[in-house]
């Protein structure tokens, strides 16, 4: 059986233990020092960097094997039952599979039920991703037995996968994300934070000789097909070398048509395989149409432009980025040291909207926002 070693102010359900989950969630815990914090995780497929205060089975039926009893799966087949006749499963287009991931979740939420009852009801559960299949069963526990819950943003919200936030309060990285939850979300409580787990340093920018266009597998209209070829012609006019990178699963062969069209208009096509700041120079402009890299694009410090349809549905730091396009493209047409100014005054300003801070400011404000909820 699942147990707490002993009580703590906080119990973080960490949905992703291993990569950038590790590094997101060991920045959390040490950010977090006016409580005590308990991290939840699947031992089993944790990152041997995170300190796993207590092991929790995620879906695979090797971690569920300790805590599935007749009990449990009787519970699991009763609900099935309960079903009307010809319900679709998401999640695995084999049928016994699918039955299979119903059982085994069913069987995840009483374990999460048996351990949140034995917390202190003052206790806060805290996670990395509230709506992810790891985390849900320990929300569904918490808030059904009174405790108070919180997610932080572990990425950029959009509308298939954050909402509604089924936490009591959401965590965010700044205005941009509030203004979105406030929109999407209305009953959530919002906290912006800023994020913890990153601490760049802007880079020193230069006047802008090239663009880098950032692929993302996205399907483009033909108006954003167009809007990308012109924007890259006039760039072109002006004398910028155009880079097309791609996602790190398609090489230039493979792009659609429309795709196709923006690459001929590339001086160099490369395949994105390492992060695209390690790529990013001083003197560079990022475009992009629906890529999450441009979020980090901004923060360090290089102009990022987003080309997209008024009606595509984007994250939301991506919405704000696109609003702020048509202004930031003006700015790059101006001459010299205006161009510098203008450009420079539209990244301060785009950055604090989309994060309120990094690293050790932002950890304070985390541990701040984590006190004030306990105290409520």
């Amino acid at each position: 059986m699942v147990s707490l070693a002993q009580p703590a102010d906080v119990l973080f359900v960490v949905n992703n233990p291993v990569a950038h989950g590790a590094k997101f969630s060991l920045a959390i815990t040490r950010h977090i020092v006016s409580q005590s914090v308990s991290l939840v995780a699947d031992q089993r497929f944790s990152d041997s960097t995170l300190a796993v205060d207590v092991s929790f089975p995620g879906i695979s039926a090797s971690s569920l094997s300790t805590e599935t009893n007749f009990r449990r799966l009787a519970f699991g087949m009763a609900l099935r039952r309960r079903l009307p006749r010809g319900t679709r499963f998401l999640g695995s287009s084999c049928r016994l599979y699918a039955e299979y991931l119903f059982i085994a979740q069913a069987v995840r939420y009483l374990a999460a039920k048996s351990l949140i009852s034995r917390l202190q009801p003052h206790t806060l559960l805290l996670t990395d991703f509230d709506r992810a299949i790891y985390a849900r069963p320990f929300v569904w526990a918490a808030n059904a037995a009174g405790l108070t819950t919180a997610t932080l943003m572990h990425g950029s919200p959009n509308l298939a996968n954050y909402v509604p936030v089924l936490a009591d309060y959401a965590l965010l990285w700044g205005d941009a994300q509030l203004e979105w939850i406030e929109r999407h979300s209305p009953g959530t409580k919002s906290i912006v934070v800023g994020r913890p787990e990153i601490d760049l340093i802007p880079v020193a920018r230069t006047p802008a000789k090239r663009i880098v266009v950032c692929h993302s597998r996205e399907r483009l209209s033909r108006t954003e097909a167009l809007m990308l070829v012109m924007q890259l012609r006039a760039f072109r006019e002006e004398g910028m070398a155009i880079v097309l990178r791609l996602h790190p699963t398609v090489t230039k062969a493979q792009l659609d048509q429309r795709w196709a069209s923006v690459a001929e208009l590339a001086d160099v096509v490369v395949v994105g395989q390492s992060s695209l700041l390690s790529s990013l120079e001083a003197s560079d402009v990022v475009v992009c149409v629906a890529s999450s890299s441009a979020v980090e694009a901004v923060e360090f410090g290089v102009p990022t432009v987003v080309i997209a349809d008024s009606d595509r549905p984007l994250p939301a730091d991506l919405e704000a980025i696109r609003a702020n396009s048509p202004a930031l493209l003006d700015a790059l047409k101006a001459d010299g040291g205006a161009e510098q100014k203008l450009v420079g005054d539209q990244l301060v300003s785009l950055s604090a909207h989309l994060v309120a801070a990094v690293g050790e400011k932002a950890g304070g404000l985390l541990d701040d926002a984590i006190s004030i909820i306990r105290a409520e």
